[in-house]
């Protein structure tokens, strides 16, 4: 009897310990519970087994047989559902996770503000973040910045967000009670970045451990729940949530869509539950791109059913290999352009779904698909090695066009590019957005720009060694005035291939400084005094240069 009981005991133990690392969802819907469930009536079978063979006792025969034949039913109930519920069987359901309407190119978003278009990729606000907050010794012997960014609508600009994330476990416990002080927030209209600081530390965190880490604190409250992705943002007031989409299978074991989320205040750890209708209108960032592209494929995949997948693949489209964001009726929407299989050289159209609600359009438009575009523009600046930026889609004059960022190797901005969707031999390029797209429409018209040098040939910096056909001004700075200042903010901004840092002080002065000539200034954060020699200012913003 001794061997019964220790045998249920070691099985409880280890069934806590699973449950409390794997964090499965406890619903028969799960394939997840349905494994768990097999693992542990195998454990117990074993356990079962042992005590019945030292010490010859029925009852321990008896569980052995029960638990060894549960573990066996539900490994007979995990795959007849999967096989059941693959694409095999089920190939409707599976093209119709996702709904797509038929669109046109008016519903792409025009060029009314250039500065509205999100053209800074993931890589470049890393740089960004990651510069931003090393210049925070307090901060960064503690805290890293999170390599998962998320791009929101924030206040009516396009912002990506980050949190800062615990530096490993001894990091974490040393500074569990006051939780995480920050975030960062990258502006990709002004390709800026700016570190928040809350009054209070967050707590909860996929950094975390034990009780404060996310999945756990979401699984302690909703444990029949399949979770999806999840992402970190703040409402309109700055305040932390995390995000966490909540699936639903539509067959056995398979073919999981959104249908809602979970808002988690980080801070406090409390949430709520909504269907993804009910959602508040500030989370911008449910089904991101990477689903939209398992949704859409599965549609490309299946809409002609499973056999005509394998065989004929007639009509079958998949997503290029990556998306875009685009800034559209304060959401956040997710593009990527769509294929056939059998060619991925161009584009038969784009989809665009919004990242929030699901909504799906797909607008039929063949063309250059994005990495096309992407060596176009490349291929227009070879002479300096630049990299393009995963583009943008935007609509000028009815014409669907791509616009990116092209980038040094330090993943600098240095010049911006349109590329014609139809025709990518219609490529301008500039050391200004303004400029690029002044030539595009120049080109668009027919206009022969060849001789316009702003188009090939970079702004040069002292690092590219190269001469400029027409120089910037030099500011004399030997007539301006010292001064000592205290630094209240401060932002970067780049302007024709240049970065320049604004400081403003505590009278509410700014000061414009090219980081190229006072390198050091990317080590200065609120509250620094500075030594400048600064020059009369109309607009009460004075070019400077540190004393």
């Amino acid at each position: 009897m001794i061997g019964f009981i220790l045998s249920i005991v070691i099985t409880i133990v280890l069934l806590l310990l699973v449950n409390y690392f794997a964090l499965p969802a406890l619903t028969f819907a799960s394939p997840g519970f349905w494994l768990f469930a097999i693992v542990i009536a195998l454990v117990a079978a074993g356990c079962f087994s042992c005590s019945a063979y030292i010490n010859e006792h029925k009852p321990s025969e008896i569980a052995m047989k029960i638990t060894l034949g549960a573990s066996i039913g539900g490994c007979a109930i995990l795959l007849i559902g999967l096989l059941i519920g693959s694409p095999m069987f089920n190939a409707g359901t599976h093209a119709n996770l996702i709904k797509v309407t038929d669109g046109d190119i008016s519903e792409i978003p025009t060029v009314d503000d250039l500065n509205k278009i999100p053209l800074m990729d993931t890589e470049s606000a890393k740089k960004l973040g990651d510069r931003t907050v090393g210049s925070l010794t307090d901060i960064v012997s503690q805290y890293e910045v999170s390599d998962n960014y998320t791009t929101i609508y924030y206040n009516d600009r396009v912002y990506k967000i980050a949190p800062l994330e615990y530096a490993g476990l001894f990091k974490y416990n040393s500074n569990k009670y006051n939780g995480i002080p920050g975030y960062v927030l990258v502006d990709t209209e002004n390709n800026s970045a700016k570190y928040i600081e809350l009054e209070k530390g967050f707590r909860i965190s996929d950094s975390a451990f034990f009780g404060n880490d996310l999945m756990r604190t979401a699984r302690n409250q909703y444990s029949s729940l399949l979770f999806g992705d999840y992402n970190f943002q703040i409402d309109e007031e700055g305040k932390p949530y995390w995000i966490i989409a909540v699936e639903t299978p539509q067959t056995a074991f398979g073919a999981y869509v959104v249908t809602g989320t979970i808002v988690m205040d980080a801070t406090t750890g409390v949430s709520e539950y909504y269907t993804l209708d009910d959602t508040p209108e500030w989370v911008d960032y449910i089904i991101t791109g990477d689903k939209v592209s398992t949704y859409y494929n599965k549609h490309g995949d299946y809409n002609s059913g499973f056999w005509n997948s394998i065989l004929s693949q007639k009509g079958v489209t998949h997503t290029t290999d990556d998306f875009g964001y685009i800034a559209k009726d304060n959401d956040i929407w997710v593009y990527t352009g769509i294929t056939s299989v059998n060619n991925d050289e161009s584009n038969l159209g784009f989809i665009m779904v919004n990242s929030r609600t699901g909504e799906c359009k797909y607008m039929l438009c063949d063309g250059a698909e994005e990495y096309s575009a992407m060596s176009a523009a490349e291929g227009a600046v070879q002479n300096y090695g630049y990299t393009a930026s995963f583009p943008a889609l935007i609509n000028v004059n009815d014409e669907p066009t791509y616009a990116l960022v092209l980038k040094d190797a330090n993943g600098l901005i240095k010049q911006y590019a349109f590329v014609n969707v139809k025709n990518y031999t219609i490529v301008t390029t500039a050391t200004t957005m303004d400029k690029a797209y002044n030539n595009y429409l120049r080109a668009l018209n027919g206009e022969d720009i060849s001789e316009d040098t702003e188009t090939t040939i970079p702004e040069q910096t002292e690092s590219t060694g190269a001469n400029n056909p027409e120089p910037k001004p030099v500011i004399d700075f030997s007539s301006g005035e010292h001064i000592a200042i205290v630094v209240s903010d401060i932002m970067y901004h780049v302007i024709d291939g240049d970065t320049y840092a604004y400081i403003m002080d505590d009278t509410g002065t700014a000061y414009k400084i090219n980081v190229g000539d006072n390198e050091e200034i990317i080590f200065t954060k609120p509250g620094d005094e500075l030594s400048l020699i600064s020059m009369p200012a109309d607009n009460n913003i004075h070019d400077a240069t540190l004393e």
